[in-house]
C-alpha cells in the first residue's frame, strides 16, 4: 500500500524524530499534479477539508499517527471531495456558525414580533432585511455542506465518507429540523407581494421555525468544547445564560406580537401615534420585556385595567415552559457541582497535584512536559481505577474485555494464529500495558532481551545495532519475540518511539509458564523466531560491511 510518507515524516519532525527512511511520493500531489497557482491552491484545499492530526477530536478516537495517515489514504483513494469530520475545513465552518446561529435565534423573534411597524422602524429597513436574507444563506449552506462532510462510525472506528450513507445518516437526524428553518419569508424583496394579505402574515410567523437551528446550535457547541477542551463547568454555565436570555428574549417578541394583535393591526398598516420610531421601538421592547419577566414570575399579572395583559393559552404556555427552565437551570447547576466527583474533575485534581509536585521537585520544563503529555494519553482526560474495577466484574466479563483489547494483536502473530483457544486466553491475561512517549528507548540492541511487544496504537522506529534506520512498525505489528523462546540471546536491534504509543508487553517467564502444557508450539516458535535473528543478522552485517567501506574511501 503506498502511503503518504511526506506527509508522515512531517509529523515525525515534530516529535524530533529524523526519519533515515526513503521518503514516498505525496499522495497529494500526485491527485493534483502541477505547480501552477491554481494547482497549489488546490492542494492545500484538499489538504484542509483532509484529517488533521492536531484535532482533539481525531486524537481521541484514531489515537496514533498511523491510523491518522491510513484516513487520509483512504480519504485521497474514496471521495476526495468530501469533508472529514475531523479536518479543520469542518471545525472552521462549526466556528463559524455558532454565531451565526445565535444571532439568528436573536434577530427572527423580533422581526416576527415588528414586522407590522411602519418604514421608520429598523426590523423593516432594507439592511435588516439583507441581514435576514445573509443568515438564511448561511442556513442552506450548512446544509450542503452537511451532505458533503463525513461522520465518524464509533463500531467501526472510521470515519464514513460515501455520500449515500452521509446522506441517510443526515435524513435521519437532525435534517428535517434544518430543512424546515430554511423557508424562504422575505419574498417582499423578489416579488410584488400583499404586505397585508393572510399569505404574508402566515409566511412571516413560518420565520419562527427557524428556531430549530437551536438544535443545531447545541450539537455545534458541544462539538466546540471537545476541540478546544473548554471547561466543563464554564460551558455548561455559558449555555444556561445563553439558554434564559434567548427564552426571555422569546417570550417578550411573542407579547409584542399578541398586543399588535388584540390591537387589530396584524392585517392594517399602523398610522398617526401607532407609528414606531427607532427610540420608541426600544421603549415598546422594554415595556413588554418587564411584562414578560412579571409573567415568568408569577403567571398572574394584570394590567392596570384588571385584565391579563395576554391570552390565557399564552399565559399558560410560557408558565409551564418557565418552569421547565427553571428545573433545567437547577438540574445544570446540580450537575456541575456534581461534576466534582466524575472521572473528567478527578482527572483535573491529579493534574494539579502533580504539577505542584513537579515544581516543589523543581523538574526542568522540558520533561514536565512529557509527565503531563503521558498522563493525558494514559487516562485521556478520564481518572479512573482500573485495578479497583476489575475485580467487581464477573470472571466472563473480565474475560471478554481482555479478549476484545488484545485478541487480534495476538493472533496478528504468525505463530499464534492456530494456537488453541485456551492458550490464546492464558497468552492474552500475560500482556501488560504501557505507554512509551516519542523518542523514548523501547529495547536496545546488544542488551539482554526478557520480553515481546505488541503495538496498540503508535509508530516506533527499528534500528540495526550499527545505527541504522531499517523500517517502521505501527498499529498492529509486534518486536522482540526472539526474547521469548532464547533466553541467552541479545537484542539484535534498537526500537525507538516515533509517537506516542501504546504497547502490550510480554514477558518471557509468563509466556513458558502459560505455553509449557503445549511443548509441540515451543518448537515451532523457536524456528520461526530463529529464521527472522538470520534475517536480522545479514542486515546487521551488510550495514556493517558499508560503513567500513566508506572508512576506507
Amino acid at each position: 500500500m503506498t502511503t503518504i510518507y511526506d506527509e508522515q515524516n512531517k509529523l515525525f519532525v515534530k516529535y524530533d524524530h529524523e526519519c533515515q527512511m526513503e521518503r514516498q511520493s505525496d499522495e497529494v500531489a500526485e491527485v493534483i499534479s502541477g505547480n501552477s497557482l491554481l494547482a497549489r491552491v488546490r492542494r492545500r484545499l484538499l489538504r484542509f477539508r483532509m484529517v488533521s492530526e492536531n484535532s482533539k477530536l481525531s486524537n481521541w478516537y484514531l489515537r496514533s499517527q498511523r491510523a491518522i495517515v491510513n484516513e487520509k489514504h483512504r480519504h485521497l483513494n474514496t471521495y476526495h471531495y468530501m469533508l472529514h469530520p475531523f479536518s479543520n475545513a469542518r471545525q472552521c465552518w462549526e466556528m463559524m456558525m455558532c454565531p451565526v446561529f445565535l444571532i439568528l435565534l436573536l434577530v427572527v423573534p423580533l422581526d416576527v414580533a415588528l414586522f407590522r411597524s411602519p418604514h421608520e422602524n429598523f426590523v423593516v429597513d432594507i439592511p435588516f432585511k439583507h441581514l435576514r436574507i445573509f443568515l438564511d444563506a448561511c442556513c442552506i449552506m450548512d446544509i450542503i455542506v452537511n451532505f458533503f462532510t463525513g461522520y465518524f462510525n464509533k463500531q467501526l472506528k472510521k470515519a464514513e465518507l460515501d455520500p449515500f450513507k452521509v446522506a441517510i445518516n443526515y435524513c435521519s437526524s437532525i435534517f428535517i429540523y434544518d430543512l424546515l428553518s430554511t423557508i424562504p419569508t422575505h419574498l417582499e424583496l423578489f416579488m410584488d407581494v400583499d404586505l397585508y394579505g393572510n399569505a404574508h402574515v402566515i409566511l412571516q410567523l413560518l420565520s419562527l421555525l427557524k428556531l430549530l437551528r437551536f438544535i443545531t446550535f447545541v450539537k455545534y457547541c458541544n462539538v466546540f468544547l471537545k476541540n478546544f477542551e473548554i471547561d466543563y463547568a464554564i460551558y455548561k454555565l455559558a449555555m444556561v445564560l445563553i439558554i434564559t436570555v434567548l427564552y426571555f428574549h422569546l417570550v417578550t417578541c411573542c407579547l409584542m406580537l399578541w398586543h399588535i394583535y388584540t390591537c387589530g393591526l396584524l392585517y392594517k398598516p399602523l398610522q398617526g401615534s401607532e407609528m414606531l420610531s427607532w427610540n420608541k421601538s426600544n421603549i415598546y421592547y422594554h415595556t413588554h420585556f418587564y411584562n414578560s419577566l412579571l409573567i415568568i414570575k408569577s403567571a398572574g399579572f394584570k394590567d392596570i385595567r384588571g385584565g391579563p395583559i395576554t391570552g390565557l393559552p399564552i399565559l399558560v404556555g410560557v408558565w409551564i415552559i418557565s418552569r421547565i427552565l427553571l428545573i433545567y437551570v437547577i438540574g445544570t447547576i446540580m450537575q456541575v457541582f456534581k461534576a466534582g466527583t466524575s472521572p473528567r474533575h478527578k482527572y483535573l485534581e491529579i493534574e494539579r497535584q502533580l504539577k505542584q509536585y513537579m515544581g516543589h521537585r523543581q523538574l526542568p520544563d522540558s520533561m514536565q512536559r512529557r509527565i503531563l503529555k503521558y498522563y493525558e494519553f494514559r487516562f485521556q482526560k478520564m481518572y479512573f481505577r482500573e485495578s479497583e474495577i476489575l475485580p467487581t466484574i464477573s470472571g466472563p466479563l473480565r474475560q471478554a474485555i481482555v479478549m476484545h483489547n488484545c485478541q487480534k494483536l495476538v493472533e496478528s502473530v504468525a505463530f499464534f494464529k492456530n494456537v488453541p483457544f485456551p492458550l490464546l486466553t492464558r497468552i492474552v491475561h500475560c500482556l501488560r500495558s504501557e505507554i512509551f512517549l516519542p523518542n523514548d528507548a523501547i529495547v536496545r540492541a546488544t542488551t539482554a532481551g526478557n520480553s515481546m511487544y505488541f503495538i496498540k496504537s503508535g509508530t516506533v522506529a527499528v534500528f540495526t545495532a550499527s545505527g541504522r534506520e531499517i523500517c517502521h512498525l505501527e498499529d498492529g505489528d509486534h518486536f522482540g519475540e526472539i526474547a521469548l523462546v532464547m533466553s541467552d540471546e541479545l537484542r539484535v536491534a534498537s526500537v525507538l518511539a516515533v509517537d506516542t504509543c501504546e504497547l502490550y508487553k510480554l514477558d518471557r517467564k509468563e509466556f513458558v509458564r502459560a505455553v509449557h502444557p503445549y511443548p509441540d508450539l515451543l518448537d515451532v516458535i523457536q524456528h520461526t523466531a530463529m529464521d527472522r535473528l538470520e534475517k536480522t543478522a545479514i542486515l546487521d552485517e551488510r550495514d556493517r560491511r558499508e560503513i567500513a567501506s566508506k572508512r576506507l574511501y
